[in-house]
């Protein structure tokens, strides 16, 4: 039970790394849109 959990844990730790690293850059893509945008 507790292996279990201790993987679940590294498992969520991994996806919410993932999930972070895709939210920085697609707001990074986003600012890169919006200063194209903004000076042309």
């Amino acid at each position: 039970m507790n292996l279990y959990l201790f993987k679940w844990i590294k498992i969520s730790n991994k996806l919410l790394l993932v999930f972070l690293t895709i939210t920085q850059w697609i707001s990074q893509a986003f600012l890169s849109v919006f200063d194209f945008l903004v000076f042309c």
